[in-house]
């Protein structure tokens, strides 16, 4: 974190079991003023033989380091040994814009809190082990554009409160294990430009409303067990680039519409 200096006691963490439950002091110290709502890291703890780091994020945020006065404050934090999940206390943090938690061994499940991060813009938690199921909070981050929960054991299904976040240019909850059917409230996203659900467990039909996506360029199905025809009404949405339907149950030919689309030719319609 730049501008700041930061010490943490001990320095070193010697875990005897596991599970075992050790804590240390966190002491940020910087200037009485900082210009960002919010500067956030982390602090990294790498073990003995280099094959394992743990990540703990890190945040400050304009408001709560005045009130702080810009005087070194100490933070105590518990790590459990096998088990680094997303601490509710993460998502406190109402100024917070971006979260991003690339490959970083995450267990449990995304806590309900998430939707106290109105704010939130980018939200990535790529290639972990999370698992649960999406919260419906999901839904109360209006300001979200970006989210990225694929690669991970997500269960469960898609909650209908995903259609809230307007804003949404982005969905990408490839290569989980999510089930049920594609909630129609996916049609609300209009602002929508990729929206990538491949390698999971949905069923049923596409929503007739998807025809309504207007802006969306990469739609990205396959691996489900979706069946029925491929819509018609997809041809409305005049920007599409890539539809990947392969490896469902869908049936029927591919709809001429479809091929009126500018930019969409037939090897990026992959269909078996």
């Amino acid at each position: 974190m730049k501008g700041f200096n930061i010490s943490v006691t001990p320095s070193k963490l010697e875990f005897k079991a596991k599970n075992e439950k050790l804590s240390y002091k966190l002491v940020i110290e910087g200037p009485r003023k900082i210009e960002e709502d919010v500067i956030f890291g982390y602090l990294s703890w790498v073990d003995s033989d280099a094959k394992r780091v743990v990540k703990s994020p890190i945040a400050v945020t304009s408001s709560s380091w005045r009130s702080c006065a810009g005087l070194s404050f100490k933070i105590r934090i518990i790590l459990e040994r096998e088990k680094e999940s997303l601490p509710p206390s993460l998502f406190q943090l109402q100024n917070l814009t971006k979260l991003l938690l690339i490959a970083n061994d995450i267990f449990g499940s995304i806590p309900p809190e998430v939707g106290n991060c109105v704010s939130l813009i980018r939200l990535r938690l790529v290639n972990n082990r999370i698992s649960g199921e999406i919260p419906k909070g999901i839904g109360l981050l209006k300001n979200l554009s970006f989210l990225d929960l694929s690669e991970n054991h997500i269960g469960g299904t898609l909650p209908a409160e995903i259609g809230n976040c307007n804003e949404l240019q982005m969905l990408n909850l490839s290569n989980n294990t999510l089930r049920g059917t594609l909630p129609s409230s996916l049609s609300s996203l209009t602002r929508l430009e990729v929206l990538d659900l491949s390698v999971n467990q949905f069923v049923g039909e596409i929503p007739s409303g998807f025809g309504k996506l207007s802006s969306l360029n990469r739609l990205i199905l396959n691996k489900n067990s979706l069946f029925r025809a491929i819509l018609s009404s997809l041809g409305h949405c005049l920007s599409l680039q890539l539809l990947d339907l392969s490896s469902n149950a869908l049936s029927g030919m591919i709809p001429v519409e479809l091929f009126d689309i500018e930019d969409l030719c037939s090897e990026q319609i992959i269909h078996s």
